[in-house]
C-alpha cells in the first residue's frame, strides 16, 4: 500500500494571529480567484474544456504572516496531480493529523481528494504551486500509465498519494502557465494546451520512468521509496544496506534491486551524490571550509571526500572557497 501522508510536523503554522480564509473552488464556475492583499498573491482556478471535468488552480503568494486556507469541491476529484515550484507545499483532506508536503520541484498524484481540506503558507515565503484536478476516466492514457506503474486509482486508499521530481520539461511547463504569453481573451484556451501538455509530460517524463517491474509489490515499492526518504534526511549518518533494510522491513536483496529498478542507481552511489550535492551547497554558502562540510555530509576522511567531490564536480572542493 502506498500512502504518502505523514503526521505534520513542521513548526509555526497554527501561529496566534495568523490568518484563515476560505476559497469555494466551484465546477459549476469557468473562473474563480481569491486575492490576498494582505499575502501579496492569489489563489486562482479555470475550469477547461479538455473534459467534462478538468480544473487547474494556480497559486503564487507570499503572506506576511502564516495563513491557513481552506478550499472546498462540490465534487470529488479522482485524481490530482500537484507540481510545486517554490516554497514548502502543505496542505491536508479531512484528517488534519495527517499533513500531505512537497518540496521545489517536486510533485504528486493523489487519489479520492475528498470535498474539503486546507493549505498552509508561511510567513515572509514566496509559495507557488499547481495543481490539475481530474476524472482518470477522461484521459486513458493516464490511467494506463499509472497502471503500467504499479498505481491502480480504483484499488488504492482515498488520500493515498506518490512523490516525484520534476523533469526540466514539466518546470519549463509550470513556468509558462505562471506567465502565459497571451493576452486575457485567449487565457483560456492557451491554459487548456499547457494542461494537456503537463499531464503528457508527467506521464512520459515521471511514470514512464519510474515503471515498477512485475516482480515488485506495492508493498516493496513504498519500502524502497522509505529507505529513499532515510537517505534524503539522514545523509550525514553511516548508513548501510543492512541498516537501511532493516529500517523499512524489507530483504537486503529485494532493497539493492529495488532501488536500482526504481531510481537508476544503486543505494551506495545514491547517498553520494547527496552528500556531494549537500556538500556543493554547504561550500558556495562560505560558511563553512572543507573540512567542516566533509563531516557534515558525513565524511571522516577529508581525502576520500575530497576525491568523491572532484569524482562528481571535476574539480576539488577546496576551488569555491577560493574562488570567493
Amino acid at each position: 500500500m502506498i500512502v504518502m501522508t505523514k503526521k505534520y510536523v513542521s513548526d509555526n503554522i497554527h501561529t496566534e494571529g495568523g490568518g484563515s480564509f476560505d476559497v469555494l473552488i466551484s465546477n459549476s464556475s469557468e473562473y474563480n480567484e481569491k486575492k490576498f492583499p494582505e499575502a501579496a498573491g492569489s489563489i486562482s482556478s479555470w475550469k477547461l474544456g479538455v473534459s467534462h471535468y478538468t480544473r487547474l488552480s494556480v497559486t503564487d503568494m507570499t503572506p506576511s504572516e502564516n495563513m491557513r486556507v481552506r478550499f472546498s469541491f462540490p465534487d470529488r476529484s479522482v485524481i490530482v496531480l500537484c507540481f510545486n515550484l517554490e516554497g514548502p507545499m502543505e496542505w491536508y483532506c479531512g484528517n488534519e493529523d495527517f499533513v500531505s508536503a512537497l518540496k521545489p520541484f517536486e510533485c504528486c498524484v493523489q487519489f479520492g481528494i475528498e470535498k474539503e481540506g486546507h493549505v498552509y503558507f508561511r510567513r515572509d515565503t514566496r509559495h507557488r504551486h499547481i495543481c490539475v484536478y481530474l476524472h482518470d476516466r477522461n484521459y486513458p492514457f493516464l490511467r494506463a500509465a499509472l497502471e503500467r506503474s504499479g498505481l491502480r486509482p480504483d484499488e488504492l486508499p482515498v488520500e493515498s498519494m506518490q512523490k516525484y521530481a520534476t523533469s526540466p520539461g514539466i518546470q519549463k511547463t509550470l513556468t509558462d502557465i505562471f506567465s502565459p504569453p497571451c493576452s486575457e481573451a485567449y487565457r483560456a484556451c492557451y491554459l487548456e494546451g499547457k494542461v494537456l501538455e503537463l499531464i503528457s509530460l508527467f506521464c512520459g517524463d515521471i511514470l514512464e520512468k519510474n515503471n515498477v517491474a512485475a516482480n515488485i509489490s506495492m508493498d516493496e515499492r513504498a519500502c524502497i521509496q522509505r529507505a529513499k526518504e532515510i537517505i534524503d534526511e539522514q545523509y550525514a549518518r553511516p548508513l548501510t544496506i543492512k541498516s537501511l533494510a532493516k529500517s523499512c522491513f524489507i530483504s537486503e536483496t529485494r532493497l539493492k534491486s529495488g532501488f536500482k529498478e526504481l531510481f537508476g542507481s544503486t543505494v551506495y552511489e545514491y547517498l553520494v551524490d547527496k552528500r556531494m550535492e549537500v556538500a556543493f551547497d554547504l561550500l558556495s554558502s562560505n560558511q563553512y571550509n572543507v573540512q567542516d562540510v566533509c563531516w557534515r555530509v558525513g565524511y571522516a576522511n577529508g581525502s576520500h571526500f575530497s576525491r568523491q567531490f572532484r569524482k562528481k564536480y571535476g574539480f576539488n572542493p577546496g576551488k569555491i572557497k577560493s574562488s570567493d
